[in-house]
């Protein structure tokens, strides 16, 4: 019987694939350390030994120890670094990578950044590099595969790589975000204006509109971000929001209170509603046509 039908059966026999399981760190009396699954009883079930310098590996958020970072064990993925450099393991502790990176991140979407001597490339679920090591390190956590397709930079200017590494967009933009609703938005690198590519690389609403900022489609919407000036005082303004379709067009106007430091994934949709704040400072739940449903 292998090693991962025995590790299998030993997970669902107590209850390891529940919520109340976890993995752990340790560190043995020589200072290396392992991770190891335990039960909600503190039953040890499973364990990888400790031969690692340090583990990029947390279930809590609060540094501990000497470890270089804390993150997920993501995807059945854990990073372990040995003599310098980083490499991943698998569940059942064994290496899917070779110990040979500067740095790393966490799986997600089955695909994780490493990065060697300044420059970083993807590894898949197997370990395989997807592409050489030629593009700008970005140590952005939402710069990740989505709809299959990741932002990158060369020399400043941003583009699309695809899940096998092949560039879909080349580097032309001074910025780009990540793909949602099958479209992502770039920001023209001379002008600073904003458009909107397809999951091709064209630009089916061009980097012309001059928006403060533009956010991710959701249900065939995207909002974007104007000023809007005081009468009374035209040096003063607030970031007020509207939305756009698929092209370009202004369907439901500038007239929502923007948030304070948004993230690219504010503003979206989902089963046709959201919530906003109103001019005068009231929360609402709008639909897609920008009608109130409920205050």
């Amino acid at each position: 019987m292998s090693k991962k039908i025995v590790f299998a059966v030993i997970c669902a026999f107590f209850g390891l694939y529940s919520t109340h399981a976890q993995w752990n760190a340790y560190r043995n009396e020589k200072g290396k350390f392992g991770l190891e699954w335990g039960n909600s009883t503190g039953t040890i079930v499973h364990r990888i030994p400790a031969r690692y310098d340090s583990v990029l590996f947390s279930i809590n958020p609060a540094p501990t120890n000497d470890f270089d970072a804390f993150i997920l064990f993501s995807e059945k993925r854990a990073g372990v670094k040995l003599g310098g450099f980083w490499g991943f393991i698998d569940s059942l502790g064994n290496l899917i990578t070779p110990l040979s990176y500067d740095r790393i991140g966490p799986f997600i979407q089955g695909f994780a950044k490493v990065e060697r001597n300044g420059k970083q490339t993807w590894v898949n679920a197997n370990g395989k590099e997807i592409a050489p090591f030629i593009f700008d390190i970005d140590r952005n956590t939402a710069s990740t595969f989505q709809q299959g397709k990741c932002r990158f930079s060369m020399q400043r200017q941003w583009g699309f790589v695809d899940t096998s590494g092949k560039i879909i967009v080349k580097p032309q933009y001074r910025n780009v975000g990540n793909f949602s609703d099958q479209m992502a938005w770039v920001q023209n690198t001379s002008s600073g204006n904003f458009g909107y590519i397809d999951s091709t690389g064209n630009e089916v609403i061009s980097a012309t509109r001059d928006y403060l900022k533009v956010y991710s489609f959701s249900e065939g919407l995207a909002a974007i971000e104007m000023p809007v000036f005081d009468e009374e005082d035209p040096g003063v303004y607030q970031t007020q929001i509207g939305f756009i379709n698929k092209k370009g067009e202004l369907v439901i106007p500038i007239q929502y209170q923007g948030k304070l430091n948004p993230s690219e994934n504010e503003w979206l949709f989902k089963n046709n509603q959201l919530s906003v704040v109103l001019k005068n400072g009231q929360g609402a739940i709008i639909n897609r046509k920008g009608e109130i449903i409920r205050k």
